[in-house]
């Protein structure tokens, strides 16, 4: 194992020298980075915000449930049937435990909602930056010596070549 850790290591290091050397992918590779945060949080979100509208409708339903044995509870109560009364008591009870359970999720879910929204808050902003920052670094063609678009091509095919040693490194 310590042969692995080695060598990712070196190619952490080596990939990282490289992307100082051109900040121009150093942008395009954190932009990718902030993209893909950005996609994560919606997907999250987007979920969410699904969990609360069913936990809402559960809560909905749940109440029902409790009038429903409530009012079954008075009229076995009026009725003198304490065996019932009792037995519809403890399903208001257990309803309302339910219920209480169900209120604390939405409201955890609600945090959650909050969470996502502010992170992505701040995404947004640092992906147009970085967008910005990507356009402003991207210099129209020139004719540059062939020597200068070779060493252009190497360097974006070395830079590959570390990126998917890393994927594979990673997906091992």
């Amino acid at each position: 194992m310590g042969l692995w850790d080695d060598l990712e290591e070196f190619l952490a290091t080596r990939l990282e020298q490289f992307l100082q050397a051109n900040p121009q992918l150093q942008i395009l590779v954190l932009l990718e980075q902030v993209r893909a945060e950005e996609e994560r949080t919606q997907a999250t979100l987007n979920h969410l915000r699904l969990e609360e509208k069913e936990l809402y409708q559960q809560i909905l339903s749940t109440a029902q449930e409790i009038q429903k044995w409530f009012e079954r509870k008075e009229k076995a109560q009026a009725g003198g049937r304490t065996d019932l009364a009792q037995a519809a008591a403890e399903q208001e009870v257990q309803l309302l435990t339910q219920g209480n359970q169900l209120w604390s999720r939405k409201s955890e879910v609600i945090h959650q909602i909050q969470l996502q929204e502010e992170l992505l808050q701040k995404l947004t902003p640092r992906r147009q930056e970085l967008e910005a920052r990507q356009q402003a670094t991207q210099t129209p063609p020139t004719t540059r010596p062939l020597k200068d678009d070779l060493e252009a091509r190497f360097q974006r095919w070395e830079v590959d070549q570390a990126l998917e040693d890393l994927k594979r490194k990673m997906g091992r």
